[in-house]
């Protein structure tokens, strides 16, 4: 099924409710806000963007969630891949460019670095990567409560820059009636 089909933005729109609306324009100024924000979709070879919904704001922030399509080359084929995206926005924010990520196999091994460690939350540590080139301004930001936060969710992905978070599983699209546990 092609993921920005009528029956899954209706989907979709049921259960995020009438609080968020539909836009189909200036995809292309939106997905450089994405790649600004997130070194992992920089380097993805997104071609698409569909159900991108932008939900209530509180305190000058906005809410988008949608659905981001690229593709992945293994040398033999090429795969094209839906993966939802969450992207939050203020502009009283200024975080500096930072990832926090799974560690995989190379990170645990300490092949492609080992990233800022957290000695009081060793089992965060131990699960995320976290990389930002102004140690003390990720500290600042990473405050224990928030640590203890991405414990409960191991694969998840968030990523940010100046005014900006992005939030995604790796490769992972979500059913229309997770949307809205993922937007909380």
């Amino acid at each position: 099924m092609q993921r920005s089909s009528a029956i899954r933005t209706r989907e979709i729109q049921a259960v995020l409710g009438p609080g968020f609306t539909l836009h189909d324009d200036n995809a292309g100024h939106f997905l450089e806000v994405l790649r600004r924000a997130s070194t992992t979709l920089r380097r993805r070879d997104i071609i698409q963007l569909a159900n991108r919904f932008e939900g209530p704001s509180d305190d000058g922030r906005s809410m988008q969630l949608m659905e981001a399509g690229y593709r992945v080359s293994t040398g033999r084929s090429v795969f094209f891949i839906w993966q939802t995206i969450a992207c939050v926005g203020n502009q009283k924010w200024t975080f500096p460019q930072f990832s926090i990520k799974p560690r995989g196999f190379w990170s645990r091994l300490g092949v492609s670095g080992h990233g800022i460690r957290f000695r009081a939350h060793p089992r965060f540590s131990a699960r995320f990567k976290v990389r930002c080139a102004d140690e003390a301004g990720a500290r600042r930001f990473l405050v224990p409560r928030l640590l203890e936060e991405f414990e409960r969710f191991p694969d998840l992905v968030v990523e940010g820059c100046g005014g900006h978070l992005v939030l995604f599983r790796p490769r992972k699209i979500l059913e229309p009636a997770a949307f809205p546990r993922f937007h909380d």
